[in-house]
């Protein structure tokens, strides 16, 4: 067991306008819902507390984008976090100019997944326009998981060690609850604690989750 280092990712929502089949968010558990500016804000805080954070993803089991403040909630990370660099994963079916622009202004590194070509190939575009396209994730294709068995699904990904076991991150989820795995549709097991403690309480250790997972983690422990 150990403490967590850093927030690794905030997840905004966890709504998604996408139903994959290979994707564990059609059936997860947890609340699908959007983050609310109180939790947005506090878990800001304790990243802008935390001594050498250098990146924030702004993303989770959802679609960011979909969530009503995003570009709100965009601006306020920056206008926080004016030295970590803000990271976006998103399936690119919304986008516009002017999302681009707000990304362009605070700084966004934007990755599109390629879910749906014919769609994300428009962000694709608009996001390289604007200078925010960092790049193109084709994972499902070529790198599958079945996020450590919570969907039937083949894996093709390698089998690397553990980076959140490994330096002890930690997620934010959108109903404000703490995890320590990006694959976590549960929420039970997994969670640590909520924002709303102080992170010193929170502690990291292998769960459930973590015995059906194609990463490496033993050796870690």
């Amino acid at each position: 067991m150990s403490r967590v280092t850093q927030i690794h990712q905030i997840e905004l929502t966890s709504r998604c306008n996408l139903a994959c089949k290979y994707c564990v968010h059609k059936t997860m558990p947890r609340p699908k819902m959007d983050m609310t500016l109180e939790v947005f804000a506090r878990a800001l805080d304790i990243v802008a507390a935390t001594p050498g954070q250098t990146e924030l993803n702004l993303a989770g089991i959802g679609e960011s984008t979909m969530h009503p403040q995003f570009e709100e909630f965009v601006t306020l990370a920056h206008k926080h976090l004016p030295h970590v660099q803000l990271v976006l994963a998103t399936n690119g079916l919304i986008v516009s100019d002017a999302l681009a622009n707000t990304m362009r202004k605070n700084g966004v590194h934007v990755y599109v997944s390629l879910h749906r070509p014919e769609r994300a190939g428009i962000a694709v575009q608009v996001y390289r326009k604007h200078n925010v396209l960092s790049g193109v994730s084709v994972d499902p294709a070529i790198a599958a998981v079945n996020w450590a068995g919570q969907i039937d699904w083949h894996v093709s990904a390698a089998s690397t060690e553990c980076m959140w076991l490994k330096d002890h991150l930690a997620i934010v989820w959108s109903d404000g609850r703490v995890g320590t795995c990006s694959f976590d549709g549960q929420g039970d097991d997994g969670a640590i604690g909520t924002v709303w403690q102080e992170p010193s309480e929170w502690v990291h250790k292998p769960y459930k989750l973590c015995e059906t997972c194609h990463q490496q983690w033993r050796h870690l422990i």
